[in-house]
C-alpha cells in the first residue's frame, strides 16, 4: 500500500477549473495546483490519517498496527 502526500501551491486558483486536474494525468506546462507529491510505502490498509498543523507532521495508521 502507498500513501500519496500532495503539497499544493500557495497561489490562489479557481476551484472549478483546477479540481479536475487532480483526476488522471495532467500534461506538463498546464495550470497545475500541485507543487510536489511524496510516496510513502506502508504495511496494511490505511484506516486513519491525522495532520498536526503546529508541527506540520502527518501520521498514518494501518490495520496492521503501524
Amino acid at each position: 500500500m502507498q500513501v500519496r502526500i500532495f503539497k499544493f501551491k500557495s497561489e490562489p486558483f479557481s476551484t472549478e477549473s483546477n479540481l479536475f486536474s487532480l483526476q488522471g494525468n495532467v500534461k506538463k506546462g498546464s495550470n497545475q495546483i500541485i507543487e510536489s507529491i511524496k510516496l510513502i510505502r506502508v504495511n496494511g490498509a490505511v484506516i486513519c490519517i491525522d495532520v498536526n498543523s503546529h508541527s506540520k507532521h502527518l501520521t498514518v495508521g494501518t490495520d496492521q498496527g503501524y
